[in-house]
């Protein structure tokens, strides 16, 4: 890549970073670069350290890079946190009024890497210090080379209908960008002179919000939880605009049971949550299971038991959520690992769950959900939405209308309260074929075997992993968000001739077993790579395969995968081998 910058805001919650960083990456989106930005926060309103960090080039990027390059240091907490992941040739941006900004700065530091500007001062001059901000941004894009215009065109979409604000913004902004456009930058480029963006820009929970949508999502009920709560904030935008109706109900209890009652009415529904709601939703999730019930589940995964981490990432739910709830039923989990391929999930995940009338669970984590991605992939609503539901027309005989009907599918027809003639039944005891309550030997052995004969057309639905140089002698192996990590992992290590490549999985359960089989059939090794502490995938696969990890690269601390962390301890991996 010609260009390839990462740049770092980082400052207290309650600073404004995330406005520097959206500020920074709609200008670069707005002439045609491409990005990539993840949000790092703590769990709390005010104070703690807070950061975003934007990788910027004129290649498509899939992760974030574990060296900055322009640090914009809020407060001097930040460049202290910071400067061990600075590049040679990196520079800070030191708001000059912070207490200790020069005074226990070395000359030699002040003079080669860090460099005092009096963002909050410019601020107020400008017309307040809340446009500290606007300052930041400006001096950062100047430092790259932008051209003022690109950053006065987004501050007049920001604030277009605010003259006044604007006009102090964008002299907030150019005062910023006149401290320090002299000023040498080993990182700064040539912008595109007539660019024009390449294609959205949107977050993981955008995505995965637009894809309800566009699967006719018609009740999404929540319970706020990071992180979550921003896919139900991003559907409640259309409230308005289309026949969505989002509903914060009182606990995550009350609305998994909303989503299963209005699904049981024929009403498409959704709930989203993290690991803590997903398991209080687990008694819910067995009710849409015996009752046959379709539902859509979102756990957003953070780490830790009980409240652990709030506002960071992990992997660490996939095998529970392959099992909550007691006894047996089927249901699918899925896994996507980009913008398009959660949008597409959504789709996929709607469709599968009310054609065999069983749970499905989407794994996403705070990284993806939080992070800001580039996608040029137009993200196409399906022309027909196929429901399966039978009407009286449908019916030999309504009146004798069986909600559980045996089926060599396991599928029984699916006809809806008060829609007809046909008398629909159902209860969370185990039952007959009528939905009736039933404890006979006979109707319990009939139900279970008739759910889990869903499972064989349920596997036949999953897609395999997706290989990337899956012929390589080593793969990588992991799921979900780590996808773009893995990718660009693996080009660094066949960069130093590695025969490495990577296989990722979006489909989990039922497991692709056979497509497993296949993808594995031609490697020596695998080598998993996961966010949690037991090789959660790695033991999947040989539960389902006999297949054997030779080993795992394993991170548990909150943060999301760099490929540089990946090929490094790779490395290190195959070079014992050797």
């Amino acid at each position: 890549m010609s260009i390839d910058v990462t740049v770092t805001i980082g400052g207290e919650a309650g600073q404004g970073i995330q406005t520097v960083g959206d500020i920074i990456a709609r200008v670069c989106h707005k002439v045609g670069l491409y990005l990539l930005a993840i949000n790092d926060f703590e769990s709390r309103i005010r104070g703690g350290h807070s950061f975003m960090q934007i990788r910027i080039s004129d290649q498509p990027v899939l992760a974030p890079y574990h060296k900055i390059d322009l640090l914009i240091a809020l407060n001097t907490e930040t460049r202290d946190l910071h400067k061990k992941e600075m590049a040679e040739t990196g520079l800070v941006l030191l708001d000059a009024e912070k207490e200790d900004a020069k005074e226990n700065l070395p000359e030699q530091a002040r003079e080669k890497n860090v460099l005092p500007i009096a963002f909050s001062q410019m601020a107020k001059d400008a017309g307040g210090k809340i446009m500290t901000n606007t300052v930041a941004a400006g001096a950062c894009l100047a430092l790259l080379g932008a051209p003022f215009s690109a950053f006065e065109q987004i501050l007049k979409t920001t604030f277009a209908e605010k003259e006044k604000i604007l006009e102090n913004n964008i002299t907030a902004g150019r005062s910023g960008f006149d401290a320090v456009k002299n000023t040498d930058f080993a990182k700064a480029f040539d912008w595109p002179s007539n660019g024009s963006a390449k294609g959205k820009l949107l977050s993981g929970s955008n995505a995965l919000a637009l894809g309800a949508l566009a699967a006719d999502c018609r009740l999404a009920a929540f319970y706020p939880m990071s992180p979550a709560t921003g896919i139900m904030i991003h559907l409640a935008e259309f409230m308005d605009q289309l026949p969505v109706l989002v509903e914060q109900a009182e606990d995550e209890i009350s609305a998994v049971n909303m989503i299963i009652g209005a699904s049981y009415a024929g009403v498409r529904a959704l709930t989203a949550t993290s690991g803590g709601g997903f398991s209080l939703m687990a008694e819910g999730l067995g009710l849409a299971g015996i009752t046959e019930t379709p539902a859509v589940i979102i756990n957003s995964q953070r780490p830790g038991p009980a409240t652990g981490l709030p506002t960071r990432t992990g992997q660490g739910d996939l095998l529970f959520v392959i099992h909550a709830s007691q006894d047996e039923f089927p249901r699918f989990v899925f896994a996507p690992g980009s913008p398009n391929q959660a949008y597409d999930t959504m789709i996929r995940a709607f469709h599968l769950s009310e054609k065999y009338q069983v749970p499905a669970i989407i794994l996403t984590d705070q990284y993806f959900n939080d992070s800001l991605w580039m996608t040029t992939r137009k993200m196409a609503v399906p022309e027909e939405i196929e429901r399966f539901v039978a009407f009286d027309e449908d019916m030999t005989s309504p009146s004798d209308y069986k909600r559980f009907a045996v089926t060599a599918s396991g599928i029984s027809p699916r006809a809806l309260p008060c829609k007809g003639r046909a008398l629909v039944c159902a209860t969370a005891n185990e039952h007959d074929e009528a939905g009736h309550m039933s404890e006979t030997i006979a109707d319990r052995n009939t139900m279970v075997e008739k759910r889990q004969a869903k499972i064989k057309g349920m596997t036949g639905e999953m897609k395999g992993p997706k290989g990337y140089h899956g012929e390589s002698e080593s793969l990588l192996v992991g799921w979900g968000s780590s996808d773009g990590a893995i990718r660009e992992a693996v080009d660094l290590l066949r960069f130093d001739n590695f025969d490495v490549g990577g296989l990722v999985f979006s489909d989990i359960w039922p497991f692709p077993q056979k497509k497993t089989k296949e993808a594995l059939s031609s490697c020596k090794r695998f080598i998993t790579v996961e966010q949690n502490a037991s090789s959660q995938l790695g033991l999947l696969i040989r539960q389902q395969t006999g297949h054997s990890f030779h080993t795992s690269l394993l991170q548990y601390d909150g943060r999301p995968f760099t490929p540089n962390w990946i090929a490094e301890h790779t490395k290190s991996v195959l070079e014992e081998i050797r």
